[in-house]
């Protein structure tokens, strides 16, 4: 005859597994999971196009191992801004891992050390000397930005565009003369996310006419860019197209109702958009096949922003 569990006891059994769902998950958002394969894009689309665009062998070992130091990199700048900005996020953002108390401050702070910590040991062990200088050089921008800059008019944007451009430049570096060759595609990147940085300070206002314009520049001149740069093979225009009408409908939306919740839809965009930069990079450099590689991972990205926020 069986016996009968205690109540209390089996509410316990229970409700563990929830916890460490919550917890999972706390984690994963802390880390912003759907950005990590948006950092992923970066070094190994510039690894891939260097390759392509010279005719030189992909030295892939080091092409991977410069897109885990960007995902590396880019988790712990986002858990470190999240620590950064516990005070303004308890009023703004209260749903938030460190607000809503599921990671400590501790915890947070720790993590983001330990993930600057892996990035910059597998930098050294693994890279080149030109992407280890670069490797420094982001892990300095991303401290200025998450310690100062973001708090300042102009800086902000300019620093975290910086910071995206110097994640390229670490793939161009795993490629003999992919920096010489291809430097104009980092300034793309920093164009874009310093107008989307810019529109993101509104995330809890409402978006001033400059914001909005930015991201219909942006739009237009890394557009017309790439087009200029890469000609107008079809893989090209289809990516270029996609990404000119993505960002333009959000700024039109935003025209027509300048609220929050259009502002953090229209940096969430951004965010992924950029990865259709990489393909149609990649895809006119160094072939479709490879061009699909970084269409590979913005599919990830958006599958994963389904249960996780990005900002």
């Amino acid at each position: 005859m069986a016996i009968p569990m205690p109540a209390p006891q089996k509410n316990a059994l229970h409700a563990q597994p929830k916890l460490q769902r919550n917890f999972v998950q706390a984690f994963l958002q802390l880390i912003r999971l759907p950005n990590l394969f948006t950092a992923a894009a970066d070094p190994l689309a510039g690894a891939l196009a260097a390759a392509g665009l010279l005719g030189l062998p992909l030295h892939w070992p080091a092409a991977l191992a410069a897109a885990a130091v960007g995902v590396f990199l880019y988790a712990g700048g986002v858990v470190l801004n999240d620590y950064v900005d516990l005070k303004e996020d308890s009023q703004d953002r209260p749903d938030r891992p460190l607000p809503s108390g599921e990671v400590s401050p501790a915890e947070a702070l720790a993590v983001s050390v330990c993930l600057f910590g892996i990035g910059a040991g597998l930098a050294l062990i693994a890279l080149p000397s030109g992407a280890k200088w670069t490797v420094l050089a982001l892990i300095l921008s991303i401290l200025l930005y998450n310690i100062w800059a973001k708090h300042v008019p102009v800086a902000g944007p300019i620093v975290m565009g910086a910071c995206r451009a110097l994640n390229i430049y670490v793939g161009l570096w795993t490629v003999t003369g992919g920096v010489e060759a291809l430097w104009w595609v980092g300034l793309l990147s920093l164009g874009h996310f310093a107008a989307f940085t810019y529109l993101g300070e509104a995330e809890a206002s409402t978006p001033s006419p400059s914001q909005i314009a930015a991201v219909f520049l942006a739009a237009a001149a890394v557009s017309g860019v790439l087009v200029w740069q890469l000609g107008t093979a079809w893989m090209t225009l289809l990516a270029v197209g996609v990404y000119f009408l993505i960002n333009v409908e959000s700024a039109i939306r935003l025209i027509r109702e300048r609220v929050g919740a259009n502002v953090h839809r229209g940096v969430k965009r951004g965010i992924l958009s950029h990865v259709l930069i990489h393909v149609a990079v990649v895809g006119a450099l160094a072939g479709i096949g490879y061009g699909l590689i970084p269409l590979f991972l913005l599919g990830a990205s958006t599958v994963a922003a389904r249960t996780l926020v990005m900002t």
